[in-house]
């Protein structure tokens, strides 16, 4: 809830709130709750009368749920912008059980050529039904901007308003998503930078930042949050003299991503990245046995290699700061190799079954492992093989839930992934859908045309149909190789 006594700061016409009070789990009840009753009385209309019980039902909540909001707001705004909702201006965080409802308000708005609708304090329940009504009627895919405009005068709605974002506004936006990619590509360096200490300390047993750790980590949980494709976009950075050090720090991205669509709470988020940051501990003291896989055919590369996990914990436990990390976050350590049927290693008596944070950790370092290239291999898997790869493997070496909610993340063309389109183009994978229909449709970069000539081309969401035949405009027929046609893909998205 956001109060107007509250409010330090207010960008009229932009998206950004510096509040001194602001209570972001409220606003997220109150965002999701208006959200899913629009969604809910839309649909509704669509099937009944204006006068249907039920859909008189439907407006009443919704009516209720308005006076509850003008308790502490003049105007309720629903603006949409770069695939994100805004809720009075701050951008929804939506839970992954409420992204079709979502979605499906920024699709009912983006049709209409809107990006925004603002409810004003005294809307009276009859210019709410006519605004449903309006949202429900689709006689066409799409109409213009100013032909919604008209069907609000001849209805007498005077208490919605709907509108395009100014510059200004666009502005505000990007320049507030622009900072916090400052912030998360700052902090993926500073993890690696500080585990790297932690390498030489642990080594002399010097008492390490833990504390310094754990706040970078409620750092990357805090910025998944707000940017999630961007983050997992970092992990396609391979940096190979930096092998583990990198390798920790993207797997600690992607398990906090998976994380969060099974739903965990925050603090529950850091324990998980914290676990997952320090899962190839046991690796550190012996960096250039791993980088060959000769030496790791050898009976003493194997042992090591199935020792690793342990020493990793046996490390923590000898470091003065163990009382600071979780002990939940030390089995993880222990299990992440262990497979969904238990086989893998260690060999643990008795086996039991295995911590989701242990099965969160296998998914997110076996798909980070199998599409980084080692030194002396050629070329790694493309992501969208290592997943299907992994996709087979489900229910014996993946929890099978865990790997339909780690696709959802990732999608089914990962971020990263380097595709030619139907048209020709040649694009890279910048952001993943989110609606579960269109895992296969992300938004991708277009950087080369159909001449193969480098271009600076447009972002494009490959759900966008065309507005006559309905037809979709472009769709990935295969992933490619960036390194043979030499493109940095880290750099595309970054």
């Amino acid at each position: 809830m956001i109060a107007k006594t509250d409010q330090k700061q207010y960008e009229a016409g932009g998206l950004h709130l510096d509040l001194l009070d602001f209570d972001e789990k409220a606003h997220l009840r109150e965002g999701n709750l208006l959200i899913n009753q629009l969604h809910t009385a839309i649909k509704a209309r669509k099937l009944y009368d204006s006068d249907n019980d039920g859909f008189q039902k439907q407006i009443d909540k919704l009516m209720t749920t308005f006076a509850s909001l003008f308790q502490n707001e003049d105007v309720v705004s629903l603006e949409v912008y770069m695939h994100c909702l805004f809720f009075n201006r701050v951008k929804i965080k939506t839970e992954f059980q409420n992204y079709m409802h979502t979605k499906f308000i920024i699709d009912a708005l983006k049709r209409r050529n809107t990006e925004g609708v603002f409810f004003d304090y005294g809307l009276t329940k009859e210019e709410l039904g006519c605004f449903l009504q309006l949202l429900a009627h689709e006689e066409r895919q799409n109409i213009t901007f100013e032909e919604f405009q008209n069907q609000f005068r001849t209805e007498n709605i005077e208490r919605i308003s709907i509108h395009k974002f100014s510059a200004a506004s666009k502005r505000s936006a990007e320049e507030h998503l622009m900072g916090i990619r400052r912030q998360a590509k700052k902090t993926f360096f500073e993890c690696i930078y500080n585990l790297k200490g932690i390498m030489f300390k642990g080594k002399s047993e010097q008492k390490i930042g833990i504390r310094r750790v754990k706040r970078l980590v409620q750092s990357l949980v805090d910025l998944i949050a707000e940017d999630e494709s961007y983050l997992i976009g970092l992990t396609t950075m391979k940096h190979y003299d930096k092998y583990i050090l990198n390798h920790s720090v993207n797997v600690c991205i992607l398990a906090v991503a998976l994380g969060q669509k099974v739903g965990l709470e925050k603090n529950a988020l850091r324990e998980l990245g914290l676990a997952a940051l320090f899962h190839d501990l046991g690796k550190i003291p012996h960096p250039t046995e791993f980088d060959s896989k000769d030496a790791l055919s050898s009976e003493e590369g194997k042992e090591l290699t199935e020792k690793h996990p342990q020493y990793g914990v046996e490390m923590l436990m000898e470091m003065k700061s163990l009382g600071e990390l979780p002990v939940r976050a030390m089995k993880a350590i222990l299990e992440h190799h262990l497979k969904f049927d238990i086989s893998g290693y260690p060999n643990l008596s008795p086996r039991k079954e295995l911590d989701l944070f242990s099965r969160i950790i296998a998914i997110a370092d076996h798909f980070d492992v199998a599409t980084t290239p080692q030194p002396d291999q050629s070329q790694k898997e493309t992501p969208d093989c290592v997943l299907l790869e992994m996709i087979e493997k489900s229910g014996k070496d993946f929890d099978p839930v865990l790997m339909k909610l780690f696709i959802n993340a990732v999608g089914l063309y990962p971020i990263g992934s380097f595709v030619v389109l139907d048209s020709g183009e040649l694009a890279v994978v910048v952001q993943t859908h989110g609606n579960p229909t269109f895992l296969d449709r992300p938004i991708v970069k277009v950087i080369a045309d159909k001449s193969g000539n480098e271009i600076k081309g447009k972002t494009v969401d490959l759900s966008e149909r065309e507005a006559e035949t309905g037809t979709f405009v472009r769709t990935i027929l295969k992933c490619l190789h960036p390194d043979k046609f030499d493109v940095n893909v880290f750099r595309v998205i970054t």
